[in-house]
């Protein structure tokens, strides 16, 4: 993998001929299981990255890897995913990525008595609460929500500061518009990470005296803005729409945007995915800085540094080296995790799901953002690192101490 942060009664039938009795927390233990991950909809560079990891890991911990997409808008498909990797004889379930509907896919597995984790991804606190003495559900290894909240206000106010003091120069061939894409195309609302990254963003507005009104409507072409009588953004910020359900109009309303050629656009989820839509229509302005929180893989290097050569328009459009980077080896620790549990070894929070706090990476400067890319494709943990980890405790303490500056100083 070049990526660092990083499933009826059929079903049934066939995991009893792979159980051979209980583990110390009741779970059963599962010998040549079969893991089961549900992807977003589309394959691209990122999930191609996570396939190819996990694939080579299963080989080591004995699991063979089993993978279901996400298709259209129906919060209930993940269920729908869930059960179709249980019909194909799936021992666990692994949800990567956040979307609508996903908190359903909990409730089926730990009535199946099927393992089930959230990889990057989590599920409310209530119904965290609810679950966590289930010794089927494994957990949740993602960034905390105020992580993301965090994160997300800190790159607004870096375009905040960089394009709209007094004495700030724009990009040459840019407008002083501000695009702001809280788009969440994984689902059909900002829920979950959406929600704490949309916070951030709207925090750091409000600082700039700007403030967003309506943004509880599904669709932002309907939502306004406001802004007080001293905002060095007044009348600069344009909303790019979030209306899934209407994609002929989506395109349309940020195409108009993009066509301004902002000095900026800030997302709040995968500006790669996004952007190289618009990219087909012409619409991306070869001086347009891009702040996403996304995370760093081999492909996202290609894509901020300009390549003529390119196939894709996207590649061709030189970016703005600032980006916010998921890190963690988070494929990596929920793989351990699953294999521990199908050992009769599974790593608890004294007898409860594990809620491990996923830290960030960020790059305001094209050094470090090189530098990041370059540890995410050549640093793996490794099955060894998970193998003499016994607790939870243990286990965020290789999250907190695998900063980009550690790690890179190991390669």
């Amino acid at each position: 993998m070049k990526k660092f942060v990083a499933m009826g009664a059929l079903g049934l039938a066939v995991l009893s001929l792979a159980s051979c009795g209980k583990n110390n927390d009741g779970g059963k233990i599962i010998e040549d299981g079969k893991v089961g991950v549900i992807l977003p909809g589309t394959i691209g560079g990122e999930t191609k990255s996570f396939q190819e990891h996990w694939n080579a890991l299963a080989k080591e911990y004995g699991v063979t890897m089993v993978y279901e997409q996400f298709q259209g808008q129906d919060p209930t498909y993940y269920k729908t995913c869930a059960e179709k990797l249980v019909a194909a004889g799936c021992n666990a379930v692994i949800c990567n990525f956040e979307m609508d509907g996903k908190e359903s896919v909990l409730e089926y597995c730990v009535d199946s008595e099927i393992y089930v984790g959230y990889s990057g991804s989590t599920v409310s606190s209530e119904t965290f609460d609810e679950y966590k003495d289930s010794p089927y559900f494994l957990g949740q290894i993602a960034p905390s929500p105020e992580q993301e909240q965090q994160q997300a206000y800190n790159m607004t106010k870096y375009f905040i500061d960089e394009y709209y003091k007094s004495d700030s120069v724009l990009p040459e061939g840019t407008t002083d518009t501000l695009a702001v894409w809280p788009a969440d195309y994984h689902g059909l609302s900002l829920a979950h990470q959406m929600t704490y990254r949309w916070k951030g963003i709207k925090q750091a507005l409000n600082e700039a005296g700007v403030t967003v009104n309506g943004d509880n409507e599904s669709d932002s072409s309907k939502w306004t803005v406001t802004y007080t009588a001293d905002s060095p953004l007044k009348d600069k910020v344009a909303i790019m729409g979030n209306n899934l359900a209407n994609m002929n109009a989506l395109i349309t309303q940020c195409t108009g945007i993009l066509m301004k050629n902002p000095c900026a656009v800030i997302t709040t989820c995968n500006g790669n995915y996004l952007l190289n839509m618009f990219a087909q229509y012409g619409a991306l302005s070869k001086a347009t800085r891009f702040g996403t929180i996304d995370s760093f893989v081999s492909d996202y290097d290609k894509w901020y540094q300009a390549d003529s050569t390119s196939k894709v328009n996207a590649f061709k459009v030189t970016h703005d080296p600032y980006l916010v980077g998921k890190f963690g080896a988070i494929n990596e620790a929920i793989l351990a995790v699953t294999a521990k549990a199908f050992s009769g070894e599974a790593i608890r929070d004294n007898g409860k799901a594990l809620n491990i706090n996923q830290t960030y990476w960020f790059a305001t400067n094209k050094a470090d953002f090189d530098k990041a890319c370059n540890v995410s494709a050549n640093f793996s943990y490794g099955k060894k690192t998970f193998d003499d980890i016994k607790t939870s405790d243990a286990l965020q303490k290789l999250f907190d101490d695998s900063t980009l500056e550690n790690l890179a100083s190991k390669l």
